[in-house]
């Protein structure tokens, strides 16, 4: 028969399975093991005490590593024949009739916490309602409905114009929140038909600049063309004037 302390024991590792719906052979896992026993080298499935407890262990359901005899006692192998070994279809038997009565239990501490919270809702809700204000669970409700109102809704690029979307801001001269008239005639000179004045001027005045710079270019020219020309009209008459001072002084 198991002790009080292995009872316990127990009941705490059903209640653990229980509330992660988790069947034992998956909680020992690779603890399993098959071991050939007795004469006809039967396979029995086995826990080693040790990892059994361990198991318990890293689980946080028990402190301590220590074993305990009536729980060893109960779950061994042909009684003392197989010192060490649990049998791991004698422990599953064992934790799913302790698992039916935990699972009453959890059922009622469940009914119980909610007639709890209904009792402790309803009372605050009374004195809400003495004070002139809303039960909480509408309270809650609106909040939550506040809360959806003030998230901030998906900058959208293809909204139309006029719905408030990214591509309004975008629009070429469109008004982007004005605070005052100013503001708005500010952006109407931003607009397409004001980058198409300047585009229009800017193209004139390099038109009028390349003009410019080509009636300089031909000025120059013909200045240069024009003092070429005196200095060989200069250069002739000093050697018409030399030519005839050799005849005057040759007679």
């Amino acid at each position: 028969m198991l002790d009080a302390k292995a009872v316990k024991m127990m009941k705490k590792l059903s209640r653990f399975l229980l509330e992660r719906y988790m069947h034992p052979r998956e909680f020992f896992g690779p603890t399993i093991k098959k071991e050939e026993l007795g004469k006809k080298r039967n396979k029995v499935e086995v826990i080693k005490h040790h990892d059994f407890y361990l198991r318990l262990k890293l689980a946080s359901i028990r402190k301590k590593l220590k074993e305990n005899a009536s729980l060893n006692a109960f779950n061994a192998i042909d009684g003392d024949k197989y010192p060490g070994y649990m049998q791991v279809k004698r422990l599953i038997k064992a934790l799913e009739i302790i698992a039916e009565g935990e699972q009453e239990l959890m059922a009622k501490e469940h009914m119980e916490e909610e007639k709890k919270k209904k009792e402790e809702m309803e009372k605050t809700n009374k004195e809400r309602a003495e004070q002139g204000l809303p039960p909480l669970e509408e309270e809650e409700k609106k909040k939550e409905e506040e809360k959806e109102k003030k998230k901030p809704e998906d900058l959208n690029i293809d909204k139309p114009a006029g719905a408030g979307g990214l591509g309004e801001m975008l629009k070429l001269g469109g008004k982007g929140s004005p605070k005052d008239k100013d503001s708005g005639r500010a952006s109407s000179h931003f607009g397409p038909m004001g980058q198409l004045n300047t585009i229009e001027e800017d193209l004139h005045e390099t038109q009028t600049s390349h003009y410019s710079q080509a009636l300089r270019g031909e000025g120059d020219i013909t200045d240069r063309n024009g003092s070429k020309h005196q200095l060989s009209v200069s250069q002739q008459m000093r050697g018409s004037q030399l030519q005839q001072d050799l005849e005057d002084s040759a007679r």
